[in-house]
């Protein structure tokens, strides 16, 4: 009897060693760590939605980036009429006044990051 309560026992502690082992295995995707990228407008120093008409169709515009890999993100339109207003793309940028230009996130960052889309509007459609 006290030899099957050995193996018993043997087999549990196996088991939940599995176990433990599986909890700090990599996620069933690539495994590497990733942060959120959100895109906004700003325009005079204003945060506002991003209008959608302004991401170019073949455009590079992730949701995520891999933490320890060097991200780029595509310009979006040079002008483009959404609604009533017409826009002008200025660049990407990393604060809400447009004062500090991006240009690609650095392999050392490990946050989410908030992009700036730096834009101005050059006219009016008439349209409402």
């Amino acid at each position: 009897m006290k030899k099957w309560k050995a193996v018993i026992t043997a087999c549990i502690v196996t088991i939940f060693m599995a176990l433990c082992v599986g909890c700090s295995a990599k996620p069933p995707d690539d495994g590497a760590k990733r942060e959120s990228i959100t895109y906004t407008a700003s325009a005079a120093g204003l945060e506002y939605p991003l209008p959608e008409s302004l991401f170019l169709e073949d455009g590079n515009y992730p949701k995520t980036y891999v933490c320890g890999e060097e991200s780029t993100i595509s310009p979006l339109k040079n002008s483009c009429v959404d609604g009533q207003y017409e826009y002008t793309f200025h660049g990407w940028y990393w604060d809400v006044s447009c004062t500090q230009p991006f240009e690609k996130i650095p392999e050392t960052s490990e946050t989410p990051v908030v992009l700036y889309a730096k834009l101005s509007i050059v006219g009016w459609s008439g349209r409402l």
